[in-house]
């Protein structure tokens, strides 16, 4: 009898299966008779299991491999037959992955705020490097972590769990089709973008005391402020342009959100002359326009004014110059 001795697979994904065949030669001077053809493990089946084979002549048996976890294996497949040196073995090797949704370390397929808990579990740990593209909408989690929930956690795939990994949860949060490449990810800016870091800071401070959750608040609330470029305290911009002719913009921050906000403009005696309301403000950086005109219709005269932001236990005020 003359078979291969080993086959190897590439790498396949938990739930799919590869298939490979072997051909089996009856080199000897009788009937050959394959009596059972017996895998290690369920996840190598051998098809068929039995059979016989004339002198001379050689018959293909297909080998399948059905991975259930990821893994690298080794798999020894006994063939039993009537020829001498029964049974002979085949060694078949394979590896096994899963896909891996970026910032989905709960594997629900949809990256939302309980996929922070993974990486509080997992925080620290570290395990291979995730190859792939970085904004590949499907990477391949590597073999070798410890708890596959760690694998998925290491968000950014750097081969550690840490507070970077959050941001990649932020900026695919709600994502649940997946093909392509992931577009631009535009809806994380400004005030849309805050609120899905509000509820993600809300969810770590449920956390347990401790490095973990230090170092994710840190890096989300750097995140709100520094990149989606939430200001950290009520802030009240001069007008743009000043002097004005035409058109002024008056802009206004807001770090958290309000009831309602008001801006008012008075003229040199103190008189308020226009009054701008804003109601149910979210955070973030808001603006109002004035084009030089009162509440009651009227256009002012040439000169100086005053814009004063009012909100409870705030406000402050800045000098606007009006060129007719």
């Amino acid at each position: 009898m003359s078979v291969s001795m080993s086959v190897e697979f590439d790498t396949v994904l938990v739930g799919m299966d590869d298939i490979r065949e072997i051909a089996i030669w009856n080199s000897g001077t009788s009937e050959l008779i394959l009596s059972s053809i017996v895998p290690s493990d369920d996840i190598i089946v051998v098809t068929p299991q039995a059979d016989t084979i004339d002198v001379g002549k050689q018959k293909s048996f297909e080998v399948r491999f059905l991975p259930d976890s990821i893994d690298v294996v080794d798999v020894i497949v006994l063939l039993h037959h009537n020829a001498p040196g029964s049974p002979d073995t085949i060694t078949v090797h394979g590896s096994a992955t899963k896909v891996v949704r970026p910032g989905d370390t709960n594997a629900d397929d949809i990256v939302g705020v309980s996929d922070i808990v993974n990486i509080g579990l997992c925080y620290g740990e570290i395990g291979p490097v995730r190859a792939g593209i970085p904004d590949s909408l499907e990477q391949l989690l590597p073999i070798g972590w410890d708890q596959e929930i760690c694998a998925r956690a290491d968000c950014d795939g750097d081969r550690t769990v840490s507070a970077n990994d959050v941001i990649v949860i932020v900026e695919n949060f709600g994502r649940e089709l997946w093909t392509g490449i992931f577009p631009k990810k535009s809806h994380v800016q400004g005030s849309s973008g805050s609120s899905i870091v509000n509820q993600l800071i809300e969810a770590t401070k449920k956390m347990p005391e401790g490095r973990a959750r230090t170092e994710i608040l840190a890096k989300l609330v750097y995140y709100k402020h520094e990149v989606l470029g939430i200001p950290r305290e009520w802030s009240l911009l001069q007008n743009y342009p000043n002097p004005f002719n035409a058109e002024t913009i008056i802009k206004y921050g807001v770090p958290e959100g309000a009831n309602q906000v008001t801006v008012s403009i008075y003229d040199v005696l103190g008189r308020r002359i226009r009054v701008f309301e804003e109601l149910d403000v979210e955070e973030g950086w808001h603006e109002f326009r004035w084009d030089g005109i009162g509440d009651q219709g009227t256009r002012m005269a040439s000169g100086v004014f005053f814009y004063r932001l009012e909100v409870p236990l705030y406000s402050t005020v800045k000098k606007i110059t009006y060129l007719k």
